[in-house]
C-alpha cells in the first residue's frame, strides 16, 4: 500500500505529518492484504484480511494461525473528528498509525456478514457489506449517513430502508447508492440539487431517484462530488447484456448523466457507449 501527498493529519499514514511528492510505502501496512480503500478530505480508511499480531494481539492471532484462517479488519489513519475512522471521535487529535476498528463484532461470526468494500466521502463512510446492506460512520450534520438524524455517530450503523446494494459513492455532503433491481438512492446535502429529487431539501434518510428520465433508465456506474452526482446509465433491464457497442452513433442507450445545478438528472450530450 503507497500514500502520497498532503499529510498535515497524518493521513498518509507514515506517522508524521511531512508532506510527500512521492509514491511511499506504509510498511506499517504489509501484514494486512488488503482488498479495497478510500481515501476522504483528511483521512484514509482500508479493508483487509490479516493474521498479525500488531493488528489482533497475540491470542487471537496464533488462534487464527493454528486454524489456518485470517480475519477481515476495517483500518483507519488521518482525522477523526467525527468517528469516521469507526473509531471513538478524537478531536483535534489525528490516528497517527493506522488503527483497527472495534465495531468487528457487526459482521463477525456468528453474524456470518463481511466487509466488503468501503466508501469515502469529505467527512464520513460507507461500508458495503457482503449481505449487500450498509453501514455508515463519521460525520452527519447534513443527513449524509442516511441514518433519520443529524448525529455524528463514530460507530458503524446500518442504513435503514436500503438494501441489495451493488454500488455506493459517497460525495463531500451526500451519498448514492445504486441497487441490483436497478434503483437509484440519493441521501444527505441538497443545496444544489445534488441529490437529483426533483428539489433541493436535505433528506436525512435514503430517497429513491425515480422522476423524469430515471424512471426508464437503470445505473451502471455512479460518482458523488462536492456538490454535483454523474451517472451512467443504460435502459437495458438484464445487466448480463453486453452495454458497449463499440461507438455507433445509431446506439446510444449508454449515456452520462449529470446533476450540477439540476434538481433532476440530465443527459450530458455527445457521450455514449461509456464503460466507466
Amino acid at each position: 500500500l503507497y500514500t502520497w501527498g498532503f499529510n498535515r493529519y497524518g493521513q498518509l499514514g507514515l506517522e508524521d505529518t511531512i508532506d510527500r511528492p512521492y509514491p511511499e510505502c506504509m510498511n506499517s501496512m504489509r501484514p494486512i492484504k488488503c482488498s479495497s480503500i478510500a481515501a476522504g478530505r483528511h483521512f484514509s480508511i482500508a479493508v483487509g484480511d490479516t493474521t498479525s499480531h500488531l493488528f489482533l494481539g497475540n491470542k487471537a492471532s496464533s488462534r487464527l494461525r493454528r486454524a489456518g484462517e485470517s480475519k477481515r479488519v476495517v483500518v483507519g489513519w488521518g482525522e477523526n473528528d467525527w468517528g469516521q475512522l469507526c473509531l471513538p471521535a478524537t478531536r483535534g487529535k489525528s490516528v497517527m498509525r493506522p488503527t483497527v476498528s472495534k465495531a468487528a463484532s457487526i459482521w463477525d461470526p456468528p453474524r456470518g456478514d463481511a466487509v466488503m468494500t468501503v466508501y469515502a466521502g469529505g467527512f464520513h463512510i460507507i461500508l458495503l457489506m457482503k449481505s449487500q446492506l450498509l453501514l455508515s460512520c463519521g460525520n452527519n450534520r447534513y443527513g449524509q449517513l442516511g441514518l433519520g438524524d443529524m448525529y455524528d455517530r463514530d460507530f458503524p450503523m446500518k442504513v435503514p430502508e436500503i438494501n441489495f446494494v451493488t454500488d455506493v459513492s459517497a460525495g463531500d455532503r451526500h451519498t448514492l447508492a445504486s441497487t441490483s433491481h436497478g434503483i437509484l438512492w440519493a441521501w444527505g446535502f441538497n443545496v444544489s440539487g445534488e441529490l437529483g429529487v426533483g428539489n433541493k431539501s436535505m433528506y436525512l434518510a435514503p430517497e429513491p431517484i425515480s422522476r423524469g428520465i430515471m424512471r426508464e433508465l437503470r445505473p451502471i456506474f455512479i460518482s458523488a462530488g462536492k456538490c454535483h452526482s454523474a451517472i451512467i446509465v443504460t435502459d437495458m433491464p438484464d445487466e448480463t447484456k453486453p452495454m458497449f457497442r463499440g461507438g455507433d452513433p445509431r446506439c446510444n442507450r449508454d449515456k452520462i448523466f449529470s446533476n450540477d445545478f439540476k434538481n433532476l438528472p440530465h443527459p450530458c450530450g455527445g457521450l455514449s457507449g461509456l464503460l466507466h
